[in-house]
């Protein structure tokens, strides 16, 4: 089909357009808003008079025509000028100022509207700053903050139906929309799936209600994601700072949380509802990392080197010897609180004395660092084009890069039950390696060029929640068969035969699984995971291959399951029924 025709129109003039509004009574009433002036049309637009007497030569930005029959009109700043506001009693004819917007608070007003009694704009910076709503009420000389929002220019405002207490509010800078249910006195996000933050940073702060906590970098929110991120709650309004690259949560108490932010860190007694100062540091921190064994000893990262605090982030020091390079990562001995790791300006770095003293590990171009949860003799470190993996505790390194596609690695994470499986994060997406880093395969359905900044795990529904700049929060299955065709170097001959007897069964199950093909998998180790049918992990055990055992299942309850036996690129799949 055809689209529609458009009709030349005598255009108002000939520098930038910037906004327009059509009278609620007369829709051939139209006003329009340039980067020099505002003109008028009164038939449809096909032709415009200037309509700047009072507001000639500024550079503006929106305009809008109230039902009562006043207009409005928001400028950017001029020449000794802030951003302002104009009214009109004669529907555009002449114009007067308005009580200018509180001094330095906007690059220009950007949406207006209109409302009984009251008027709201928008304002905001371009790349930076805090972006607000305002609202002016009639007879009052000032204007009142109804929400700010870090590093997002609200860029919009519009009623959801005439008249409506509903209103939304856009944001730039990947911030989403926000929403004010009761005329613009209260606002919350409606970031539905967080798709559009930058996400630097990713913690499980509610295991069993499935409540995860995200830091956005470049506006500087908190959003605490319920139910597995089906929905969103940002607390920018309440979080105090901009630019979050890092979160902790308490290994004993998840109410308890600790964020590195540009200037500063801060911490939340209360799942992060509200916030505290911890350090006023303006290290211009990009993580935080507090010890699982000793969760007194808590370690930040910054600009200008490593602070440690050893009452639980109370006090913060930089002892003399103390790294007073350019952090990008750090990560904390699961079992040893003294013990860590840091990278900065390329190199890594490890203490065994929190902080005292430092050597210098065999890596270079490091960008991201981990410990697996359970066994940290595997230590892992993002490169250049790979992955530096470690089974002595980071005392040597090996460079792995086969199935890469020379992509720095910014995050890195592995299975708590198998130090071999591992996850790394590059700008192109994800990459997954099940035998312990010697072969890599592109993993990324789903999340294709998401540039991955951030991993989380979660044990009991195996989940794997990935962040993304400008890319939101994504989760998959952690047991997900890398795609078929994205495995450079794989061999498709490896496979497994996996049997399980009797069927269905009741008990007992024997398991048997056999690699299929001379000499594939002998002396190798298989894993076999089962689950129910939402996904959840039951049980999971090592069968060295080829081999069998016997698995009690006295207690399960009966229904369908289904099992997963996986090994060096191979795996097979089996479904499962118990009955009594």
């Amino acid at each position: 089909a055809e689209g529609p025709a458009w009709v030349g129109a005598d255009s108002p003039d000939k520098r930038e357009f910037w906004d327009l509004a059509q009278a609620p009574w007369d829709s051939d009433v139209l006003l329009a808003a340039t980067d020099s002036a505002a003109w008028r049309s009164e038939d449809g637009g096909m032709s415009w008079s200037f309509s700047g007497m009072g507001i000639d030569h500024l550079n503006l930005r929106s305009v809008a025509i109230g039902a009562d029959g006043r207009c409005w009109a928001g400028s950017r700043p001029g020449p000794n000028q802030d951003a302002a506001v104009y009214c009109s009693a004669d529907t555009g004819r002449t114009w007067a100022s308005c009580p200018p917007p509180p001094a330095g608070s906007a690059d220009g007003v950007w949406s207006i509207l209109p409302r009984s009694e009251s008027v709201l704009i928008s304002t905001g910076w371009v790349g930076s700053g805090d972006g607000r709503v305002l609202r002016l009420r009639d007879g009052v000389s000032a204007w009142e903050e109804q929400v700010k929002a870090h590093y997002r220019s609200f860029r919009a405002l519009t009623e959801v139906g005439t008249g409506s207490d509903r209103i939304l509010a856009g944001t730039e800078s990947c911030g989403g929309v926000m929403c004010s249910t009761d005329g613009g006195e209260t606002w919350s996000s409606r970031l539905a799936g967080l798709n559009a933050a930058n996400v630097f940073c990713i913690e499980l702060l509610d295991p069993v209600a499935g409540t995860v906590g995200v830091g956005e970098g470049f506006s500087g929110a908190f959003a605490i994601g319920h139910d597995w991120g089906s929905s969103w709650t940002r607390m920018d309004s309440l979080f105090p700072s901009v630019f979050l690259r890092g979160l902790a949560v308490h290994p004993h108490d998840p109410q308890l949380l600790y964020a590195a932010a540009w200037n500063g860190i801060y911490r939340s007694t209360n799942g992060g509802e509200s916030w505290t100062t911890a350090s006023s540091s303006t290290s211009q921190h990009v993580g935080i990392d507090v010890s699982p064994a000793d969760p007194a000893i808590l370690y930040a990262g910054g600009v200008q080197g490593v602070s440690i605090s050893r009452d639980g982030g109370d006090t913060w020091t930089s002892p003399e010897s103390t790294l007073v390079a350019s952090v990008t990562a750090l990560a904390v001995d699961p079992r040893d609180g003294w013990h860590a790791l840091v990278a900065a300006d390329g190199l890594a770095f490890e203490t065994h004395d929190v902080g005292e003293s430092w050597d210098t590990l065999s890596i270079t171009n490091c960008a991201s660092l981990a410990f697996h949860p359970e066994d940290p003799g595997w230590v892992y470190a993002g490169g250049p084009a790979g992955v530096y993996i470690s089974t002595n505790g980071g005392d040597s390194f090996t460079y792995q890069t086969e199935g890469f596609d020379y992509q720095q690695v910014n995050a890195i994470i592995s299975d708590p039950d198998d130090p071999g499986i591992i996850w790394a994060g590059t700008p192109g997406g994800v990459y997954k390696s099940i035998d312990g880093g010697q072969t890599w395969h592109f993993n990324s359905d789903g999340v294709a060029n998401l540039d991955v900044r951030a991993f989380m795990f979660h044990c009991e529904t195996r989940r794997v929640f990935v962040g993304g700049h400008s890319g939101g929060v994504h989760w998959a299955f952690a047991d997900a068969t890398p795609a078929e065709g994205h495995a450079p170097g794989s061999v498709n001959s490896r496979v497994l035969s996996l049997t399980i007897s009797p069927v269905p069964c009741g008990d007992h199950i024997q398991l048997s699984i056999v690699p299929l093909g001379a000499g594939h998998g002998e002396g190798r180790h298989a894993r076999v995971t089962l689950y129910d049918l939402d996904g959840r992990r039951v049980r999971s055990t090592g069968i060295e291959l080829p081999g069998s055992i016997v698995w009690n299942l006295e207690g399960m309850a009966t229904g369908s399951y289904f099992l997963r036996a996986e090994s060096s690129g191979s795996s097979a799949i089996a479904p499962l029924t118990v009955v009594r």
